[in-house]
């Protein structure tokens, strides 16, 4: 009888979790014919025409990270699904794959890292925001929508604890960093030099980003279970003036128009009404 996928689980007080996977050899096995005859029909091999070659000799033409690759994604998929299932995993981002270990002939160790949303409570926030508005009358000066909400969100921050999971953290630096490294290259500068023009080393600069990256996420969660709370809802029609207003750009606008961005721009309306419902309360 074949051997089982298994899987364990490792959860962090962030709300971070690792799912470890052993792949049985012979379902591996399996997949890699699967992926060495996927691969044979573009190689070339002398002694016979393109795609033609026996699985044995096209195997010494395919890397094996690309065979890894495709092992993976034929077999974790469905592996990942039962095992959110099984433990009632509500995943806040598709897992990071870490190879663990791939030996030939032996069972593999594949390990997939994403996170949950970390339990946290709002407290009583509206009081919070009720004392707050009190203290700012005091001043009798008139605040802008922009001071408002800068100070809904300070208050906010000070008020509500919880933990970012780290995996979610991670993410949004290296996007910053990747987004500054491009805008850089653009100018045809290089990091080293445009830190020193600022005076700053890369950690010093990976810190802030980090610091950054927490305080945003944790104001997103914040915000996004208030709305829930509050019951603040967005209507169709407020996605589709979104969509609408980018219909310049037609290549823009067919890809807001996706399941997956509706739900995105669906997202940011409803915490972005929500900091303007409590910003109305000053």
């Amino acid at each position: 009888m074949a051997k089982e996928i298994t899987n364990s689980i490792a959860r962090e007080e962030d709300g971070t979790l690792q799912v470890t996977f052993m792949l049985p050899w012979e379902t591996v096995e399996k997949a890699q014919n699967n992926a060495y005859k996927k691969y044979a029909k573009d190689i070339t091999v002398k002694g016979f025409r393109k795609g033609m070659a026996p699985v044995e000799k096209a195997k010494e033409h395919v890397a094996l990270d690309k065979v890894i690759r495709s092992v993976i994604a034929e077999i974790l998929p469905p592996a990942l699904g039962k095992a959110f299932e099984e433990h009632k995993i509500q995943a806040m981002m598709y897992p990071k794959i870490e190879v663990v270990s791939v030996d030939e002939g032996k069972d593999w160790q594949i390990r997939a890292v994403t996170c949950e949303l970390p339990p946290f409570e709002l407290g009583n926030y509206k009081d919070a925001i009720t004392n707050l508005s009190k203290s700012l009358k005091k001043d009798k000066k008139e605040l802008t929508a922009e001071e408002k909400q800068r100070n809904i969100v300070e208050l906010l921050e000070k008020s509500i604890s919880l933990k970012v999971p780290h995996i979610l953290v991670e993410e949004e630096v290296e996007g910053r960093l990747t987004s500054l490294l491009d805008r850089i290259d653009k100018l045809g500068l290089n990091l080293e030099s445009y830190l020193a023009s600022l005076g700053k080393t890369p950690e010093k600069l990976r810190e802030e980003y980090v610091q950054q990256a927490k305080s945003s996420i944790a104001m997103e969660l914040i915000l996004e279970k208030i709305a829930k709370e509050e019951k603040i809802e967005i209507k169709d029609e407020e996605i589709e003036a979104v969509i609408k207003a980018s219909e310049a750009d037609r290549s823009l606008s067919e890809k807001l128009n996706s399941p997956e961005q509706r739900s995105v721009i669906k997202s940011i309306l409803r915490k972005r009404k929500c900091l303007d419902a409590l910003s109305a309360l000053l």
